[in-house]
């Protein structure tokens, strides 16, 4: 290989690179947004929940979407940085859709039960 595919081949990489790292700083603010919902016992849905997230404020997308729009106008650095990519892209490819909230929570449910089951464990196996 020729030292100018190598580069091209690197930058390409490089690319990707950033790219996969952008998404997860994503995923990882809409999942603490997800989880901040959820340990308020807020409901995630409204009438209008799917598609981009519009600049148009004047129907209630429900309280997930409340809760995005409030970090990113307060100056969440991720959505901050990465504002066009919520507002450009359709709902699944931005990870707010309902299908992704609802895997969101699922996810987290087994996590937290994994983390339960651990401690009971741990705690069995100490009193023998």
């Amino acid at each position: 290989m020729n030292k100018k595919s190598t580069s091209v081949i690197n930058r390409v990489n490089d690319q990707r690179a950033k790219e996969i790292s952008k998404n997860r700083a994503i995923l990882a603010s809409i999942i603490k947004t997800v989880m901040f919902c959820a340990r308020q016992k807020i409901a995630l849905s409204g009438h209008r929940e799917s598609g981009i997230l519009k600049e148009d404020r004047n129907e209630n997308e429900g309280n997930f979407r409340a809760a995005l729009r409030f970090r990113i106008d307060d100056g969440d650095e991720i959505f901050k940085k990465k504002k066009k990519h919520l507002k450009d892209h359709p709902g699944n490819a931005s990870y707010i859709s309902p299908e992704t909230q609802n895997f969101i929570i699922e996810e987290i449910g087994e996590l937290l039960q994994e983390q339960i089951v651990k401690e009971v464990v741990n705690q069995n196996s100490s009193v023998f």
